[in-house]
């Protein structure tokens, strides 16, 4: 409706120009001018009309650019978030490495200082279950000395070798071997309280005392036996009444209380 009404209105002025110089004109000439005047309207409107189309396209080209750079500065707000966070991502994880760099420094002599005590608490310990514990000690020492092991697998040897050391100060135990005089015994434990070696025929016994086997007096050796079958799980873990003089004197009088973990009790008679 709008382009019909501007090619009316082109019309329009370009016949009332030509009407206002008809005056004494002949036929002929009216209707060249009359001709005229319709070209020039028709040519006037096709302008008004190429012109509307123009700015209809300059409008919709602006709304275009103006949806476009809205596009752009979302995604661009869009991506500069994605950025700051990756940024603090990244600062986060390298005080994470630093923290771990720190950790691998420390970790390293502790754990050192850790191996070096476990095998001075063997070295000093009553000597049972000697193999066994000293093929755990090189075993760990190899463990120690890899490169191709992480810090955390050795922690885990590591302190899987201290559990079993632990356990040992718990409980009871019994194994049988010969003695150094090439004689079969049972050697039992309390555990750290005392190292026994018992004779088969389950009369006589010895106890280790600073580095030397010392006899134990006959009427000493029933308790132990209790102490045997327990050991041996031929008996249920209960009381185990175990007379104070059998016991080295370091540890006289400390376990009347204690308990293991095992739900065995050790206590000393008088």
């Amino acid at each position: 409706m709008k382009k019909l009404s501007i090619k009316h209105w082109a019309l329009g002025v370009a016949l009332t120009l030509g009407v206002a110089t008809t005056h004494g004109a002949t036929v002929p000439e009216i209707l060249a001018k009359d001709q005229t005047g319709l070209e020039q309207a028709q040519a006037a409107g096709l302008t008004l009309e190429a012109l509307a189309t123009q700015e209809e396209a300059a409008k919709v080209a602006k709304q275009l650019a103006t949806r476009e750079a809205r596009l752009l500065e979302h995604y661009r707000n869009k991506l500069k978030a994605q950025l700051e966070r990756l940024k603090a991502a990244e600062v986060g994880i390298e005080a994470e490495r630093e923290a771990l760099r720190q950790v691998r420094l420390e970790t390293g002599p502790l754990m050192d200082e850790m191996n070096a005590s476990l095998r001075r608490l063997v070295d000093a310990d009553l000597p049972f279950l000697s193999a066994e514990r000293q093929a755990r000690l090189a075993q760990l020492d190899r463990v120690m000395a890899d490169p191709t092991i992480d810090d955390g697998r050795r922690m885990d040897v590591l302190l899987d070798a201290f559990q079993v050391e632990l356990t040992y100060g718990l409980t009871v135990g019994a194994e049988n071997g010969t003695n150094e005089a090439g004689e079969w015994v049972t050697y039992l434990r309390l555990g750290r309280l005392g190292y026994f070696a018992l004779s088969p025929n389950k009369k006589t016994a010895m106890r280790y005392v600073d580095g030397r086997w010392v006899a134990v007096d006959p009427e000493d050796v029933e308790p132990l036996l209790r102490v045997r079958e327990v050991a041996l799980g031929k008996a249920l873990p209960d009381v185990l009444l175990v007379p104070e003089r059998v016991l080295p004197r370091r540890v006289k009088g400390e376990f009347t209380h204690n308990q293991n973990t095992q739900g065995e009790q050790l206590e000393t008679l008088k």
